[in-house]
């Protein structure tokens, strides 16, 4: 709960900040949870040049299937034009 109260504080200062600083603001909102970041980054040190390459297999593999997605669709929707 401490650290979802950081995350909260954090993503609340910059409401703040932009409705009173306006576009001199230079605040960002945290784009994950702190303990995420944490974690991720002590699972990245721990692990092996195997789980590495498995790793970028998956994600290889879930942006090819975006793409083939992607293309699906641009094909129905030039169909319905």
């Amino acid at each position: 709960m401490w650290q979802q109260g950081m995350y909260v504080m954090s993503a609340f200062s910059v409401a703040l900040s932009k409705a009173f600083g306006g576009k001199k603001s230079h605040a960002k909102y945290p784009d994950q949870p702190l303990l995420m970041k944490a974690q991720a980054t002590i699972d990245e040190e721990n692990a092996t040049e195997e789980e590495k390459q498995a790793e970028r297999d998956r994600l290889l593999m879930r942006l090819q299937l975006m793409q083939a997605t992607f293309e699906a669709n641009k094909d129905l929707r030039g169909k319905q034009e």
